[in-house]
């Protein structure tokens, strides 16, 4: 099982090494809106202390949509 936001081409990488070795692989996107994000990593900070810059989370935001997109582009041929 791999769990993350898909922001960063680490994820990419993993799902094509997985399907390299014939694993059995499903993707779920869950879409959050960006404002409601914004707020659960608001609330986040104030009950875990960890903080997530603003910026950061929409580079994040926008890049997890774009890599689910990359990754299922090659894997619907199979």
């Amino acid at each position: 099982m791999l769990d993350g936001t898909f922001a960063i081409d680490k994820s990419l990488e993993n799902v094509k090494r997985a399907v390299k070795r014939d694993y059995d692989t499903s993707t779920y996107y869950v879409y959050q809106n960006l404002f409601i994000a914004r707020a659960f990593t608001q609330l986040r900070q104030q009950t875990e202390g960890r903080y997530v810059p603003k910026a950061k989370l929409i580079k994040s935001y926008f890049n997890s949509r774009k890599n689910v997109k990359k990754v299922m582009k090659p894997l619907k041929t199979k």
